[in-house]
């Protein structure tokens, strides 16, 4: 496994593509699926789930740095993610 940012991996693509579906979801190795399940759920009102990230602008952030809005038992976390993808 290898880790790319995604501009490097996806060029061409941008923060939400051509829109986002629950489909769209991928279980790989990390052992995240209560996440990815959750962010499935979002995905069927892809307004929400444009309201997760802070700024939602759809190119992708030169610098690679997300700020994300998630919570946890109800109380909100600004959480701030990068955009390294493990790769195969």
């Amino acid at each position: 496994m290898t880790w790319q940012r995604a501009k490097d991996a996806f060029p061409t693509k941008t923060l939400f593509g051509d829109g986002m579906s629950p489909d769209d979801i991928i279980q790989g190795g990390l052992g995240d699926c209560w996440f990815l399940a959750a962010a499935s759920g979002v995905a069927e009102f892809p307004h929400l789930m444009k309201k997760v990230f802070a700024y939602n602008e759809s190119p992708l952030n030169s610098q690679g740095i997300y700020a994300v809005n998630l919570y946890a038992l109800g109380v909100p976390h600004t959480i701030i993610v990068d955009d390294y993808l493990p790769l195969k």
